[in-house]
């Protein structure tokens, strides 16, 4: 053999294998296709191997072709060792190389994402000409600082949904208005003889002196029924002469004490509001200067007057401000509390007033008031209700719906439900909160076995009200009445009062809104990865939109390659080697057969 001349070329030669398989593709017209798909698609190449001898090429052409295509895509997938070392093996399954083409496309589509991306140092880690070292260290830094920025936007959100709001102090107490406020008044002993005699008799007709007794003890019992009596009942139980009841409330204001005749007055001065008859979870008892006591009234109560008024209003000037109502028929117990609401056991704490003494009682009002900015944020989040905000608090569409929310009013429905759930039935004084069977005696006598389950025992998640006042007790005191008064030493009387104006309020406001939490995340982002909102919007174009249109493209040209009819008949070429067709006969390929 003669020895080579000449000077071969510098560096690698100028065209590869590769490069002889996209000018065969070319030349068929496949210009731009993805030909290692094309390869590990057994039907799809065979229809156009078929193509291509059809149109009349020549046949070592053909073998080299496919040769070729079979070997470099050998050579892509690992597999060009075995190729040397033992000529051809035939292709794997169909399945295994869709498997492995689409590994392929996601990862040259990812690395194209990291290199366009606006995420500072993606980049870098796919950069070509770059020291492994180099690579691993900024895929390091990357994962950190994300790790980074997720730890902190966390943090962010859970300040968020956790404490957003805060309490601050007003003082421009000349410019406030408040209320006075309510006082409900409950008699120790709510029956009226006279009228319980005539109610006997007409529902039991003559009976001796014994009977009397018992049934006036029921009567006593029933008019003076609340939440701390129900054990009352049970002695009542088994009594089916109890039977001929059809309606608790109904006989209870029958034959409960009136008010008739009593003085009233705010600061001695006349006031047109009067002491309300109202039913509520302390039993019958009567309510002065409250807007809501016409909703609590009993079923046979007069509704207020237009000309009445529900509450008094006071400034910074009016004070100090009181009411004094004597000539009382009995003893009793007071609750102060505030005009929008009823007392709530045990909450509510009372004073009590007895024959021959005057109690007078001066109280504090500390006012909370909201930022409209409020109502933008969960229930959760805030950890209050407004009263319009009723929904929140309905467990379900059957639960009757309360007028309003308060704290008081939603403890009140929760123990209601309770009661239906324990007996089936509900105590009359929980009738005003909305409809459902009323107990008799012998479901009183139920809610007695089980009134720790409503009074202690009962779960209720109830949210305070955002707006609300409270009455905090800052002197209370009885003094026994002397003959020179004006009044009997025997009556009951008492006064309320507020010596003072509260110079100093709450108020809730919003100190981590939405806005700034938006704010926390866009810094916390692009200080840890230096990127934005744009980032994110390309990250979804680049995987949602973007790859949609690509998957469909490529979807596209292989249904347009699979019709023969569709391919152009290409120029003959002979110009690749004889001795590849022999190569590819010998090892049997099935795409070449």
């Amino acid at each position: 053999m003669g020895k080579p001349e000449g000077r071969s070329s510098l560096g690698r030669p100028r065209r590869r294998w590769v490069n002889n398989i996209k000018m065969d593709l070319r030349d068929i017209g496949r210009d731009g296709m993805d030909w290692i798909d094309l390869v590990q698609d057994r039907d799809q190449w065979r229809a156009l191997v078929d193509t291509r001898r059809q149109g009349g090429c020549h046949k070592h052409s053909v073998s080299a072709f496919v040769y070729r295509s079979v070997a470099i895509t050998d050579k892509a997938m690992g597999r060009w060792g075995n190729h040397r070392r033992h000529n051809i093996q035939p292709h794997r399954t169909k399945h295994t190389g869709a498997q492995q083409s689409i590994s392929l496309a996601i990862g040259r589509y990812t690395k194209e994402f990291f290199e366009d991306t606006t995420i500072q140092g993606l980049r870098y880690i796919v950069a070509a000409n770059t020291h492994p070292l180099e690579t691993l260290l900024w895929a390091a830094v990357t994962v950190l600082a994300s790790v980074g920025a997720m730890f902190v936007v966390l943090r962010s959100w859970e300040h968020y949904v956790a404490n957003p709001t805060v309490l601050s102090l007003e003082k421009d107490y000349r410019q406030w208005s408040t209320l006075f406020p309510a006082v409900t008044i409950c008699f120790l002993q709510n029956l009226n003889h006279t009228r319980a005699r005539q109610e006997i008799h007409k529902m039991w007709g003559n009976v001796d002196d014994h009977k009397m007794e018992y049934y006036l003890g029921f009567l006593n019992t029933l008019t003076n029924a609340s939440l701390y009596n129900l054990h009352e009942f049970e002695r009542y139980e088994k009594d089916t002469t109890l039977d001929k009841i059809g309606d608790l409330e109904d006989l209870a204001t029958k034959v409960q004490n009136r008010l008739q005749q009593y003085d009233i007055s705010l600061m001695d001065e006349e006031t047109r509001v009067k002491l309300r008859p109202t039913l509520s979870e302390l039993g019958l008892c009567f309510t002065w200067g409250s807007s809501i006591t016409h909703l609590f009234a009993p079923r046979n109560a007069s509704p207020p007057s237009p000309s009445e008024d529900l509450v008094t209003p006071c400034r910074y000037e009016d004070l100090p401000r009181g009411i004094h109502v004597s000539s009382l028929p009995t003893d009793l117990k007071l609750y102060v509390h505030s005009t929008d609401d009823m007392p709530l056991i045990p909450r509510s704490k009372p004073h009590w007033e007895f024959r021959g003494f005057e109690r007078e009682v001066y109280v504090q009002h500390k006012q909370t008031v909201a930022s409209p900015e409020l109502r933008r944020l969960n229930p959760e989040q805030r950890r209050c209700l407004f009263r319009d905000e009723v929904k929140y608090h309905q467990v379900s569409s059957r639960e009757p719906t309360l007028p309003f929310y308060t704290y008081n009013l939603c403890n009140m429905a929760c123990r209601r439900r309770a009661a239906s759930r324990v007996c089936g039935c509900i105590p009359f004084f929980y009738r005003t909160l909305g409809g459902g069977k009323v107990c008799d005696a012998r479901g009183m006598a139920c809610l007695s076995r089980f009134k720790s389950n409503l009074t202690e025992n009962v779960q209720c998640s109830c949210y305070e009200t955002c707006e609300l006042t409270r009455y905090s007790v800052e002197s209370d005191g009885a003094y026994p009445l002397i003959s020179d008064y004006a009044v009997s030493e025997l009556s009951v009387q008492f006064f309320v009062g507020i010596k003072t104006f509260t110079k100093t309020r709450l108020r809730r406001d919003v100190i981590y809104s939405f806005e700034d939490l938006l704010v926390s995340f866009g810094g916390t982002v692009s200080f840890f990865l230096g990127c934005s909102v744009l980032s994110g919007l390309e990250f979804a174009y680049y995987f949602t939109l973007r790859l949609g249109c690509k998957v469909w493209m490529r979807h596209h040209k292989k249904i347009t390659t699979r019709r023969p009819a569709a391919v152009q008949q290409p120029s003959m070429r002979v110009t690749r080697s004889i001795a590849a067709f022999g190569t590819i006969k010998s090892a049997n390929i099935p795409w070449a057969q």
